[in-house]
């Protein structure tokens, strides 16, 4: 089935009053939207006849919380995660005013799973209550056995009235095993776009709707191949949230030019969640690494680096459960939440928000209130939400004495990720970054169980990094090291790139030791580490550590020559990596 662009202003069948406001998430009178996004965590049921529901009172409550605080703090735009909200909550809101958006901002509620004809009977109830714009619903040319729909709410722009625009799920997910949604989800044919005339645009699409071949290129959003700025959800029931073909709609969407300004935001059930199908105790999905995620193309406006530019935000972000990571390919910033349950409000700029192009910073998000389950689990309470930062056991059990890591209060996240950066062999920026699966290896922090494996080999590293300085007490330091005066300490010196510094209290020498998986890879990072801090200087300052195959010995680059006759005090070091004359 051939899926279509919808605009909500269609929705309609009445014409005679104005409907569809201004909505401030879309504007450009100011540069940023206030977006509230929620990651509850449940156990649900599903069958084939009704889809994804669950009857735990707690959720509901915690359901309805949300909506009051998305209310009270004024949120532009509010987006739940796939089968969220349920139908009795939607009554409810029709009849408390308290529930309802204020005007000019949206709610996309994802609904529970209902049958086809009590989804039906819901649309004709709700009309009692508010204007419903069932256009798009009633082009479906098939129904299945049960609904799965987003719902668009707001307050219409005359009459005083709310409005409801439910949009159908397009796609069931893949997996055999998830045979709720293959045997009996009604699929849609129209993506539903708000903000006609605005200067910014919002659609959604709802979980594997991505893998459908005429959304995941993104070319539908750009019809006549024209520039759009976009705010595109993608809420999720989702156990593999990183699976390559899910991202290809966003890695497609940024890699067009057209859509390099578009504001991606992903929204999944938090770890924890289990899924079991009717009458089976054992669940078919668990969510375990939700990666609820907002994605940005990074443009640098001012010629500065993205570590630079964005330092206060992540250090301020991280302490409420939202992480940042950089795909280095992609260019694309990535802000991730905390896999815990959680509410959370956050300031985002928009993907146009006014005044020259040149003129604007690069997109920023800052968390201004995160909310974690309330002691009754049937509310929320506004708290920090800190990511895991224990140490690795093999770790903490090497690092002691000199090994002993700098304390964390006393140097802050970045500094702490350039010192684990420095003993691997590179920088704060790289220990941030994300490969092409978007996995991280940073160690500082637990991310989530899929990176878990990532970090434990560099943790691995620079335990053999200890390891190697251990031994070498015995046999013998290097002279780069040799030299630091009054012994050495590990230690993270603010404005110089050392790991050890000397214990000393007025002494500023200091070295800066890695270890390598080998001796090219030694060498490599050797050069490396040389041409980014200084030649000469970082020569006499650098170590990398290796292990020789079978026997343990180890090697070290670069190597220094203690010889006053000598006519390198640093040696060259051949450089395996650049081959040598032809032989041809």
């Amino acid at each position: 089935m051939s899926i279509s662009i919808f605009m909500l202003e269609d929705s309609f069948y009445e014409t005679d009053i104005q409907l569809i406001p201004k909505f401030d998430a879309l504007e450009a009178e100011s540069p940023d939207f206030r977006f509230m996004r929620l990651q509850p965590k449940a156990d649900l049921t599903a069958s084939p006849d009704k889809g994804v529901q669950t009857a735990d009172p707690r959720h509901i409550a915690k359901c309805r919380e949300a909506l009051r605080a998305a209310r009270e703090t004024n949120a532009d735009l509010l987006v739940t995660p796939e089968y969220c909200v349920p139908y009795a909550l939607i009554d409810e809101l029709l009849r408390d005013p308290s529930l309802q958006p204020p005007p000019r901002k949206l709610w996309c509620l994802c609904c529970e799973g209902a049958s086809w004809p009590e989804f039906q009977e819901h649309l004709s109830r709700w009309g009692d209550y508010a204007c419903v714009g069932r256009k798009a619903i009633d082009g479906i040319p098939s129904a299945n056995r049960f609904a799965c729909v987003l719902l668009y709410v707001f307050q219409a722009q005359e009459g005083g009235r709310l409005c409801l625009v439910p949009q159908s799920k397009l796609q069931p997910m893949r997996e055999e095993r998830y045979v709720c949604e293959g045997a009996g989800m009604t699929r849609g044919n129209r993506i539903i776009v708000v903000g006609q005339d605005s200067p910014n645009r919002l659609a959604s699409v709802m979980c594997a709707d991505a893998f459908h071949p005429d959304v995941r290129g993104s070319r539908l959003l750009f019809p006549e191949d024209r520039e759009r700025r976009y705010i595109l959800l993608h809420p999720q029931l989702n156990e593999r949230p990183r699976h390559e073909e899910l991202a290809a709609l966003r890695n497609n969407l940024f890699f067009e030019e057209r859509g390099g300004h578009a504001v991606y935001i992903t929204a999944n059930w938090a770890a924890g969640t289990k899924v079991r199908l009717e009458e089976q105790e054992r669940p078919v999905i668990t969510v375990r690494t939700p990666w609820s995620s907002l994605y940005r193309r990074y443009v640098s406006y001012g010629g500065g680096h993205w570590l630079e530019e964005l330092r206060g935000h992540r250090e301020h972000n991280g302490r409420h459960g939202l992480g940042f990571g950089f795909a280095k390919r992609r260019k694309l910033k990535v802000w991730y939440a905390h896999t815990g349950e959680h509410l959370q409000l956050l300031l985002v700029r928009k993907p146009y928000g006014g005044g020259p192009e040149m003129s604007r910073p690069g997109g920023t998000v800052q968390a201004c209130r995160t909310y974690v389950p309330n002691e009754t689990n049937d509310g929320w309470g506004e708290a920090e939400l800190p990511f895991r930062s224990d140490v690795p056991e093999p770790l903490a059990m090497e690092a002691t004495g000199d090994y002993r890591l700098p304390e964390r209060s006393a140097f802050g996240f970045e500094a702490e990720d350039r010192f684990y950066g420095h003993c691997l062999g590179h920088d704060a920026a790289e220990e941030l970054s994300l490969d092409d699966g978007e996995l991280s290896a940073r160690v500082s922090r637990h991310i989530d169980d899929a990176c878990e494996s990532l970090r434990e080999g560099q943790v691995e590293r620079i335990v053999s990094l200890i390891r190697c300085l251990k031994r070498l007490r015995h046999e013998g330091y290097p002279s780069q090291i040799r030299r630091i005066p009054g012994g050495f300490r590990f230690a993270a010196p603010p404005r110089l790139p050392f790991n050890l510094s000397s214990k000393l209290p007025y002494a500023t020498e200091g070295a800066l030791v890695a270890y390598a998986a080998d001796g090219r890879e030694m060498r490599r990072i050797a050069q490396r580490m040389i041409d980014a801090h200084g030649g000469y200087w970082m020569a006499e300052r650098l170590c990398v550590f290796t292990t020789i195959g079978g026997s343990g010995e180890i090697d070290h680059c670069p190597k220094h020559n203690d010889d006053m006759t000598a006519p390198f005090r640093v040696e060259p070091d051949a450089d395996y990596t650049q081959g040598g004359i032809s032989i041809e």
